[in-house]
């Protein structure tokens, strides 16, 4: 089945250069190269075949496997042929199993190539949407204040500290102290560093043949960022070898970054071809190291057991993760790009490094099935990721290549892919252990941010506030818009009601209980999001089936909360004798009448352009393509649709909406009527989740929110399935 899906993706491949590229000029082009840049170039990626080999020798020993640089050489190069031969990473994990068998063991090989693709695939990412703001959005670093940055590290720092050293039980301390125990962490940073070495290498390999091909006029940001999206193309293991996937890649990458496509396809088919003879060298090297120097039959190879070394793996990926995302998701910052703006979250590449990993750890369990809690998950997010590629496809051909359409919503798919997977290996293997630790998590830094954006309004002017995105009475965190912000807390609220405290405690316990859930609630009034105000009733009437006395304690803790600040607020605006407070760092209620203009604007527009394309919709991107070319001021205009079902229904049709949005309705139906959910906290979060994202995305565009996906994954996955599997997991 894979040789038959490889021989289909190249065919696709190579239908699609030769429809889209003019392939005579690409061979012009390797025609006119001169010879010295060949050379330049071959060098470059035969020395980039032998970091790989340094890069799986050094993972090997992280896995207590110690076989020494000759031996991983020989392997690591037998295996990349093999790799061409049966479906790149497949051919290439089962080859090394059988090369290593006798001096190291097997299932650490396994672990190796899947280990070495996510994190090679993870730094191929970073670097192309950096190259991307570079290149494209024209950063400057003007736009984020030192102010803004500071307040960001500082605000993890402390949250991070403070959930470290207050919430984390010693046991939960030993073992993090043991994963960095015996060079095991100082050997992940050794690892990144070569993979950063090994793309630089393959970035120079491919501007060596553009320059050659083309001269040094060309050498220019544009044709890094489009090198990069080339080699990012063209390392997903779906091809022989790299073969047609890294030639369209190049193609649609030189082409959005307005250079010859037919010199992208050039430097694809030189770069593969020079691979193959940078790895003819490589194998000739090891074959005359063989002759001249025989390695000694009875050489002893120090080789351990690889359990605990796989559990300290699993141990850092697992409860550690999530609880770190959470903190880090709460710190986004905006990056303009040509396109407008991007939002760049922090916890992005974490999230991709870990999910890509457990994908790679399910798939080798045999656990994609039965991870979740219902079989038909699997389709619906199969399908909802169909219908964002089809909906992208349908704007390519129609108006062309938009960033907007790739980097905000195509791409982004991926990256939303990663939380869903973090949030689901959380439950898969450690259950409410999990999730009580990524409570904790979210509760100390919703505790910091309270005092930190209390403080920082207080006692900061207008100028920093406006960095930081506060210029509002309406307090946003660092999400830099209140309404996410509202939405990010009622997402996680479910963990620290439902998995924190007992519904047995009484007297001053209980009411500690329901303070944290409390504060939540005070901030959701702070953020003065209406729509907010109508999914916190829902949570409330919810809660209240589940435990009334905690509920009603939580939402007394959210006045007090509320009356502290104000009454904060206008005491030190007394003793500093008004010139150091402000009067307007909280929400009023007379805010709340404030209507926007383009929300009414982009839902008479969203239907009309649902009404023109009802079945397949008019394409990822059209609606802000059709508003950004109107020769109108921004406040006439809409530049996205304030409604994530007329959203879905404008540029993904009827067909989109019903993949995207009726299983879930379904399921959540079935749910709420079953009645489990008062007693199945993971059932009741799925409720409330669907419930806010169906209340708040009435008047807000929130799929793409990563928070909805993280906690989905959370509530959707089934509780310790993946637990027998790992052998020696402590609890938390």
């Amino acid at each position: 089945m894979n040789l038959f899906f490889k021989i289909f993706v190249v065919i696709l491949s190579v239908s699609a250069v030769l429809f889209f590229v003019d392939v005579e000029q690409s061979f012009y082009y390797i025609s006119k190269i001169n010879i010295s840049w060949i050379g330049t170039s071959l060098l470059l990626l035969f020395l980039n075949q032998v970091l790989s080999s340094l890069r799986f020798e050094i993972f090997l020993r992280m896995f207590g496997q110690n076989i020494g640089f000759r031996r991983a050489h020989t392997v690591n190069i037998y295996s990349i042929l093999a790799g061409m031969a049966f479906f790149n990473f497949f051919g290439q994990s089962i080859s090394r199993t059988l090369l290593v068998k006798g001096i190291s063991d097997a299932e650490s090989s396994v672990i190796v190539t899947a280990l070495e693709r996510v994190f090679s695939l993870a730094v191929l990412v970073i670097a192309s949407i950096s190259a991307a703001f570079f290149v494209l959005g024209k950063v400057s670093f003007d736009y984020a204040p030192g102010v803004m940055l500071l307040s960001m590290i500082l605000f993890v720092v402390l949250s991070m500290g403070i959930f470290y050293i207050f919430f984390l039980k010693k046991r939960q301390k030993s073992e993090l102290k043991l994963v960095f125990s015996s060079g095991f962490g100082r050997g992940f940073v050794a690892i990144i560093l070569i993979i950063v070495l090994m793309h630089t290498l393959m970035l120079g390999a491919y501007l060596s043949l553009i320059v050659g091909m083309a001269g040094l006029k060309v050498l220019t940001a544009k044709a890094v960022f489009a090198a990069l999206l080339t080699m990012l193309g063209a390392s997903f293991p779906i091809s022989f070898g790299g073969w047609g996937v890294r030639e369209v890649s190049a193609g649609f990458a030189f082409r959005a970054a307005n250079i010859s496509s037919a010199l992208g396809v050039g430097a694809g088919i030189g770069v593969g071809l020079l691979t193959l003879v940078a790895l003819a060298l490589n194998f000739c090297v090891v074959w005359v190291l063989k002759g001249l120097a025989p390695e000694k039959k009875d050489l002893s190879v120090h080789v351990e057991a690889s359990s605990g070394y796989s559990r300290r793996l699993i141990l850092l990926l697992s409860w550690v993760v999530a609880p770190v995302v959470l903190v880090l998701m709460m710190v986004q910052l905006p990056v303009p790009i040509s396109a407008g703006k991007l939002t760049v979250n922090l916890a992005d590449p974490l999230a991709i490094v870990a999910g890509m990993t457990f994908v790679f750890v399910v798939i080798q369990r045999r656990s994609w099935r039965s991870i979740w809690s219902n079989a038909g998950v699997n389709w619906w997010l199969f399908g909802s990721a169909f219908v964002i590629a089809i909906s992208y496809l349908i704007g390519y051909f129609d108006f062309g290549y938009l960033a907007w359409a790739l980097y905000n919503r195509l791409l982004g798919v991926g990256i939303l892919f990663s939380y869903i997977i973090v949030g689901a290996f959380l439950t898969a293997l450690w259950g409410e252990f999990g999730a009580r630790a990524a409570a904790k998590s979210v509760g100390s830094a919703l505790i910091v941010i309270i005092v930190f954006e209390w403080f920082l309004r207080v006692n900061f002017d207008q100028t920093v506030l406006m960095s930081l995105n506060w210029a509002s009475p309406r307090w946003a965190g660092f999400l830099a818009n209140p309404n996410s912000y509202a939405f990010f807390l009622l997402s996680v609220l479910p963990l620290p009601f439902l998995f924190l405290g007992s519904n047995s405690s009484a007297g001053m316990r209980a009411w500690k209980e329901a303070l944290v859930p409390g504060m939540f609630f005070a901030v959701i009034y702070l953020t003065a999001s209406r729509a907010a105000f109508g999914s916190a009733a829902f949570f409330a009437v919810m809660f209240f089936a589940v435990n009334k006395k905690k509920t009603l304690q939580a939402l007394v803790c959210a006045v007090l909360c509320v009356l502290f600040l104000y009454g904060a607020t206008d005491l030190l605006n007394i003793i500093s004798g008004f010139g150091l407070g402000r009067g307007d760092i909280v929400a009023r209620p007379n805010d709340f009448a404030i209507v926007q203009n383009d929300r009414i604007i982009s839902m008479i527009e969203g239907w009309k352009m649902f009404v023109a394309h009802p079945i397949f919709g008019a394409g990822l991107g059209a609606f802000y393509k059709s508003q950004s070319e109107l020769a109108l001021p921004l406040a006439e205009r809409a530049l996205i649709i304030h409604n994530s079902f007329l959203w879905i229904l404008a540029e993904a049709g009827l067909f989109g909406f019903t993949v995207i949005f009726l299983p879930p309705l379904i399921l959540g139906v079935r749910t709420f009527w079953g009645m489990k959910w008062r007693t199945d906290p993971y059932l009741c979060g799925f409720l409330l989740l669907l419930g806010n994202a169906a209340i708040m995305g009435m008047a807000h565009e929130l799929m793409y929110q990563r928070v909805f996906w993280l906690m989905l994954g959370i509530f959707l996955a089934r509780p310790f399935v993946m637990r027998k599997q790992v052998n020696q997991l402590s609890h938390s």
